[in-house]
């Protein structure tokens, strides 16, 4: 298994994949654990994007992610529920992505990401955000 150093998390509502392999975060709300989401009502649904920074060694890990409220974990699965990715030990920043659709954030306040190896539920990143009212 690969020496996992996830050390950073955007959040955003979206990415877009460009031709020459680069990135774009869309409507970016800050990294963990600064990052804030402002929403009018409670009630409406989000999507959340979760971006994983890290530098990551030769190998192949299949990972998933959680999310916990203030009151627990949220029972929704990520899209994709789980993704495996094929780690080459060069220079640069490893990325992990996972989408949160439908999201219903049930009050404000401290929220948690989680990044985990599927399967065996080993943590890999944790780190805090806040829900604020928007």
């Amino acid at each position: 298994m690969p020496q996992l150093g996830f050390k950073t998390c955007v959040i955003c509502e979206d990415l877009r994949f460009e031709q020459r392999g680069l990135v774009s975060i869309m409507g970016a709300f800050g990294a963990t654990p600064d990052a804030a989401i402002a929403v009018r009502s409670l009630a409406d649904p989000v999507r959340l994007c979760f971006v994983f920074f890290g530098k990551p060694n030769e190998g192949t890990c299949t990972f998933t992610s959680e999310l916990y409220g203030p009151d627990g974990k949220i029972p929704l699965t990520p899209f994709p529920p789980e993704i495996e990715i094929p780690f080459r030990d060069l220079p640069g920043v490893a990325t992990v992505v996972f989408w949160f659709n439908n999201l219903i954030l049930p009050k404000t306040g401290q929220y948690t990401v989680k990044l985990l190896l599927a399967g065996s539920g080993e943590e890999c990143f944790s780190d805090t955000f806040h829900v604020v009212p928007g």
